[in-house]
């Protein structure tokens, strides 16, 4: 199902301009969509870049044209506390790599989608000797993925589905359906004695991923792109596969009109959003070329570039 078709073509803006202070959530390890440029992210926009911080930048650029003295600036967010900080007032709308699902869609509101994507997993060629069930045996666990995120959700049923997990699948099978922890007990290929962590949730790629590359965890699940761009080990093994098809919306929260404020913005960056999404020049085209160049396009990808778009797709090899 195309979730993108309710978007609302935004004619009842609100023709008196605003001097608004927009604060935007922004994850800082969710690279190529949005990282910070270097390890000090500031309180601006400008110290943080991605594939959706460049499609928010150019709204954010369109909406001053009508609200001249409009202010941004940004607050730092993680996978877990991301919604949390829409729901607390924290952040008036997030700009990353926000999974459009119909679980949120009954709470939030989100953008027609900006980008599309698919959950994949990630192993290592020189992979970490498991010892068995000795004392002091090296026991990574065998799957790592940030928490809150549609890869946790979705991601370990798809990939028992598809056979990923080999050898492990059985445990992997048994941590997921009997410990909310993610621990089973040791089996072959597995150390540990009776509380084996199997299943290890982060807090973000950044820790994640070196706890991968460390040795520390056989597998990582994240969204594909996620996982070709953000690499800190040599040695990836990353599937050719998606096994999901997940698009990546701006998010709000539901306006209202006990809420004005919050229906002046939705509808404000969705009118943005649909104007300068369409044609040659779009600008999710313009961002994909300049943020995540050399990248190959998927077939999906390619089709929701087209459909977006009006025919254009990024001029990639």
């Amino acid at each position: 199902m195309r979730l993108w078709v309710f978007c609302i073509i935004c004619v009842s803006l609100n023709s008196q301009s605003r001097a608004e202070e927009i604060k935007i959530g922004v994850r800082p390890d969710a690279k190529p969509f949005s990282y910070c440029k270097d390890s000090s992210c500031t309180a601006s926009l400008d110290g943080y870049d991605g594939y959706s911080i460049s499609v928010c930048k150019n709204i954010l650029d369109d909406m001053r044209v009508r609200n001249p003295g409009m202010g941004v600036s940004v607050v730092k967010v993680t996978a877990a506390d991301r919604l949390l900080a829409l729901d607390d007032n924290q952040v008036d709308f997030l700009c990353g790599a926000d999974t459009i699902t119909e679980e949120r869609l009954d709470k939030y509101a989100f953008s027609f989608p900006i980008y599309v994507t698919g959950i994949s997993i990630a192993s290592r060629r020189q992979d970490s000797e498991n010892r068995g069930c000795e004392p002091g045996a090296k026991r990574p666990a065998v799957v790592g993925m940030v928490g809150n995120t549609t890869a946790q959700s979705d991601g370990i049923d798809l990939m028992l589905q598809a056979g990923e997990f080999g050898q492990f699948e059985q445990v992997v099978r048994q941590a997921k359906d009997n410990s909310p922890e993610g621990k089973a007990k040791c089996a072959d290929g597995i150390g540990g004695g009776p509380d084996v962590e199997i299943i290890k949730t982060y807090s973000d790629h950044e820790t994640g991923l070196r706890a991968f590359c460390n040795g520390d965890v056989k597998y990582y699940i994240a969204d594909r792109e996620i996982l070709l761009f953000a690499r800190q080990c040599d040695d990836i093994m990353l599937s050719d596969r998606t096994y999901s098809y997940d698009e990546y919306g701006l998010v709000f929260r539901k306006p209202s009109i006990d809420a004005p404020r919050d229906y002046w913005l939705f509808s404000e960056i969705s009118y943005s959003l649909q104007k300068l999404a369409w044609g040659t020049r779009s600008i999710l085209l313009q961002s994909v070329l300049s943020k995540m160049n050399n990248y190959r396009l998927s077939p999906d990808l390619e089709q929701f570039f087209r459909s977006v778009t009006g025919g254009a797709v990024p001029n990639h090899p």
